[in-house]
């Protein structure tokens, strides 16, 4: 996986990611789609031992699937089993890991990153917070804005209680422009002109995802070479948001 570009967002979450470690409780990271979130947690994942990455989706949200993947990724294996019987294995693995800690026999520590979490069925969600207030198991909820809310009143007040019981909370705000030339200086792009025009492309789409797709097609046109005005130029103008992209980095001028 590609280094990790230092954003203001990266450094938020690995800080939050590190206090849930240090403590053994379950926090919450929610924010605005393409800030860097997902690759944030990607990064993290693939760097911390023992960590784990799963990304959830409407079908993967209720008990039964849930369980299921959390249980393959710690290689818990159930097969057919019954999901109550599923959860008490993993209730065993956190118990016997915590065991382990307090008896300094190791000193690792399983963490899990749950990606679209907003997912997350309030069953599940209790149980998953059981865990971290039973064994200490470390579990980083990760989504948009709608993590644990509920519009509706019959489920709002509970999801309510559901974040009162997570640790702390991280609210993500939009990146801001130094984030936007943290992401230029990886992609080595070059001139004033030119850095102007990723500030501008980013403030525009407000996502540092879509300055990085831009800014990888516009790699293409040069291979390893510095990007310039014109390759961010002509990327934009084809890119997803088409003549809206290219007035943007029109801007710079």
């Amino acid at each position: 996986m590609k280094r990790a570009v230092q954003t203001t967002i990266y450094k938020a979450i690995e800080d939050f990611v590190s206090y849930a470690m240090m403590t053994g409780q379950a926090v919450s990271i929610k924010g605005p789609p393409g800030i860097g979130k997902t690759f944030a947690l990607k990064y993290l994942a693939a760097k911390i031992p023992g960590a784990k990455y799963i990304e959830l989706a409407t079908a993967s949200g209720s008990m039964n699937p849930a369980t299921r993947l959390i249980c393959d990724h710690l290689d818990i294996r159930g097969g057919q089993q019954h999901c109550g019987t599923m959860w008490r294995s993993l209730e065993t693995y956190f118990e016997q890991e915590l065991r382990y800690r307090d008896d300094e026999l190791e000193s690792k520590r399983t963490v899990i990153f749950l990606d679209e979490a907003q997912y997350l069925k309030l069953n599940i969600l209790k149980d998953i917070l059981s865990l971290s207030e039973n064994y200490k198991a470390t579990f980083v909820l990760c989504g948009n804005r709608s993590l644990l809310k509920r519009t509706q009143a019959v489920d709002a007040d509970a999801f309510g209680q559901m974040g009162r019981r997570v640790a702390r909370q991280l609210e993500l705000t939009p990146p801001e422009d130094e984030d936007f030339e943290s992401i230029a200086v990886d992609f080595d792009v070059s001139g004033k002109e030119a850095y102007r025009a990723c500030v501008a492309f980013g403030r525009a789409t407000n996502s540092i995802g879509e300055l990085v797709r831009m800014l990888n097609d516009a790699r293409l046109q040069v291979g390893d070479g510095p990007l310039t005005i014109d390759e961010i130029k002509a990327a934009a103008a084809v890119g997803k948001f088409g003549l809206k992209a290219l007035k943007t980095a029109s801007l710079a001028r």
